[in-house]
């Protein structure tokens, strides 16, 4: 079976790491509306969604989340209680050395977006 087509190397890394920790992942999975400052309403897709963490993830390249995405992240957190972590390639690179799934602990607490 052919897998996601991911939008960044980051994230078919971040998928990679994943799989072999043997954690289940579902990419782009989830959508979330939110209100923009002007009332209209757009879609938000998290790239990752972990069902056994009760997160979801959202992967960034080395300039990390700009205004708009930072703005984004904050309404559909405040709007739907969501488990957020935002992860740049520090993090990206942490899971990829990881021994095991456990001992991301701390990875799954520090990136919480909110």
């Amino acid at each position: 079976a052919e897998g996601p087509s991911f939008k960044s190397d980051w994230e078919r890394r971040t998928a990679a790491a994943l799989t072999r920790l043997d954690v289940e992942w579902r990419y782009e999975a989830r959508r979330f509306a939110y209100r923009d400052w002007r009332g209209i309403v757009h879609d938000y897709i998290p790239d990752f969604e972990i069902p056994s963490w009760r997160v979801c993830i959202e992967v960034k390249g080395p300039n990390g989340a700009d205004a708009a995405a930072e703005y984004k992240m904050r309404r559909v957190v405040a709007d739907h209680r969501l488990a957020l972590l935002l992860w740049l390639p520090l993090h990206i690179e942490m899971v990829e050395d990881a021994s095991s799934a456990e001992s991301l602990g701390g990875l799954r607490r520090s990136t919480l977006f909110h």
